[in-house]
């Protein structure tokens, strides 16, 4: 059986995916279609606007085979982890191709920009220490390095001329564009782990992936515009929303309307404002608060120091984040380490996820479950099905899970089911 694999967080589900699920299907000619979905937390940082299990459902009964979750950590990481992460269990299920969006639509300048990443020349080293030294953020950073290797220092051999060749703000702009951005990392993880997988892109259709209105009928409208009008609204069966969504997932999302959903980052606030206060008490001096914060994945010491200095008791979430922030760190990776320290994620982490630890089953239909059975005796991880049999390696998605649960219920007083309690989906056209 040949499989397709689609890296995602169907936050929500929407016409965008529905098309990208269709056309990866059609055009790698596939028996089986993987979502590698994030669970309740997202990359940009932020926690999902409605559960993994309610997301999954709707991803299966919209014609996804089979729905993978990408553990916790990956889920929370840089554009780098969480791509290294998705690969990795695109390669444990023995997924033949992947297909991802991009502004670009063209694999060719991708791969290009991912092979000079791979191999880090000394002068891309040098350009990305002097561009990070004039205070840019990596990601500014990288693109400069990048642009000075294609443009001054004549890596048109190893680029085959594909990102050489463009005028600068053509090359700038690719390289900024954050589905481009994922594309790239995604190639990359593929060199490194000389997976066998064959890379696909998609042009992204319809509105930009950061637009926040609503588009008409004959346009995709963006993840982002979907949740402000979900989150805004009280009616979940608005026609715009019905517009932009496919009919499983809008009725996931009027059934939860109110009851579990919209779930946003300033519900954690108590949470965050609790942990800061704990680190804060048990280390009065600033030095020792710096150390304890950097006991976080991500979060280094100049970074530290800015949330001691700006942090204060009656911020939110979401008001903390706006004064960290500063041309260096970015909203998102500023997100990111505040919830590291949420849910516990700490600077061990990246090293004992540097392999994939498990692959967890959310949901399937027939078609899925033929590919398990397929493929579970290859598979060089456990395949996790059963939450109680692998409690210890759950154990950072089950404590994550239980911080999102308890959200939801002190916001809603809805008390959503813990892992051991949810029940892997199964399509009733089974």
């Amino acid at each position: 059986m040949k499989a397709v694999g689609l890296i995602t967080e169907y936050n929500p589900f929407h016409n965008g995916h529905l098309y990208h699920l269709r056309k990866a299907v059609k055009m790698t000619q596939a028996d089986v279609c993987i979502a590698v979905m994030s669970g309740n937390f997202v990359q940009r940082g932020e926690p999902a606007m409605i559960h993994k299990y309610a997301r999954c459902r709707a991803a299966v009964d919209c014609g996804v085979n089979l729905v993978v979750e990408l553990p916790s950590f990956y889920a929370l990481s840089s554009a780098e982890f969480f791509a290294d992460g998705a690969v990795q269990v695109c390669d444990a299920l023995a997924v033949s191709s992947l297909v991802f969006g991009s502004e670009c639509g063209e694999l060719t300048p991708l791969q290009a920009a991912a092979d000079i990443l791979v191999r880090e020349p000394d002068d891309y080293r040098q350009a990305l220490k002097n561009a990070l030294a004039t205070g840019k953020t990596f990601p500014q950073a990288r693109q400069e390095a990048l642009i000075h290797c294609l443009k001054v220092s004549g890596h048109r051999a190893s680029a085959g001329n594909a990102l050489a060749l463009l005028p600068h703000e053509e090359l700038l702009e690719l390289l900024a564009n954050p589905n481009n951005i994922l594309g790239i990392e995604y190639l990359k993880a593929l060199q490194k782990h000389h997976s066998p997988i064959t890379p696909f892109t998609l042009k992204r259709a319809g509105d930009g992936y950061h637009k926040e209105t609503l588009s008409g009928s004959a346009a995709f409208s963006s993840a982002s515009a979907i949740r402000k009008q979900f989150t805004i609204s009280d009616n979940a069966m608005q026609d715009s929303l019905k517009q932009a969504l496919p009919q499983p997932m809008l009725e996931a999302l009027h059934a939860g309307h109110n009851q579990y959903m919209p779930v946003v980052l300033d519900d954690f606030t108590t949470f965050l404002q609790y942990k800061l206060a704990e680190i804060f008490m048990k280390n009065p001096a600033k030095n020792d608060c710096i150390q304890a914060l950097c006991g976080y994945a991500d979060i280094t010491p100049e970074l530290a120091s800015r949330i001691i200095s700006l942090h204060a008791p009656s911020d939110t979430f979401s008001q903390l984040v706006l004064k960290v922030k500063s041309r260096q760190y970015t909203y998102s990776r500023v997100c990111r380490c505040l919830m590291h320290i949420v849910l516990n994620i700490d600077a061990g982490m990246p090293e004992r996820y540097r392999t994939l630890p498990y692959v967890r089953i959310l949901g399937f239909d027939k078609k899925g479950q033929d590919y398990l059975s397929f493929i579970k005796k290859s598979c060089p991880v456990p395949l996790i099905t059963k939450t109680a049999a692998s409690k210890a390696l759950l154990g950072d998605d089950i404590f994550s899970t239980n911080i999102y649960n308890l959200a939801v219920c002190r916001k809603f007083g809805t008390i959503i089911p813990d892992e051991f309690h949810q029940k892997i989906y199964i399509n009733p056209r089974f």
